[in-house]
């Protein structure tokens, strides 16, 4: 992973997607692991297509830059009000959505 901060008492771990089996070549990829004493309590991801992203003018020298701003309050709203659930922040044209990781694959088919 790329980038080591804490919040809380929390260690966030972050860094681009790997390349598995949800990989997706036409958006940038970006994810969040958040622990406590080392162990994973929520894994949080943010996906921006990239005919989306490449048009917004503040993503335009780092949209890998523009997703992590999009995702750090997020993660500090749920991890100081104790809402762990694996989630995907999903950035296009029509807005940005919450989807609980479990539903991904039924949301973005």
């Amino acid at each position: 992973m790329a980038k080591l901060w804490q919040h809380n008492g929390y260690e966030i771990d972050e860094g681009f997607k790997p390349r598995d089996g949800n990989f997706k070549p036409d958006y940038y990829q970006y994810f969040f692991l958040i622990k406590k004493k080392g162990v994973r309590v929520m894994k949080f991801c943010v996906w921006g297509a990239k005919e989306f992203v490449d048009g917004v003018p503040e993503a335009a020298d780092d949209p890998v830059g523009y997703l992590r701003s999009r995702a750090i309050e997020t993660i500090k709203s749920r991890i100081d009000d104790g809402s762990f659930e694996d989630t995907l922040l999903e950035l296009s044209a029509l807005g940005e959505r919450l989807i609980p990781l479990e539903q991904v694959d039924k949301k973005l088919e």
